[in-house]
């Protein structure tokens, strides 16, 4: 039987993620992981931009920086 490998990523990062001292490839993972969230709930608007504050506070602009920006977009 197959795994879901996004379980895994969903558990990975789910409250404990640490931008500050994760690796790039940690970092767009997470980004990855949490886009794919977004569109499976069908978050939008405020509820989006809510949870973009929650997920990313951590995120200075140093580390969004060191982000390709196709991750990004």
């Amino acid at each position: 039987m197959a795994t879901d490998p996004w379980k895994a990523r969903i558990k990975k990062y789910d409250d404990d993620f640490n931008a500050g001292v994760a690796t790039e490839d940690e970092l767009v993972e997470f980004i990855q992981t949490k886009v794919y969230l977004y569109e499976q709930y069908k978050v939008t608007d405020d509820n989006l931009w809510d949870g973009f504050r929650i997920d990313f506070k951590d995120f200075t602009p140093q580390i969004m920086g060191s982000i390709l920006w196709r991750e990004l977009q």
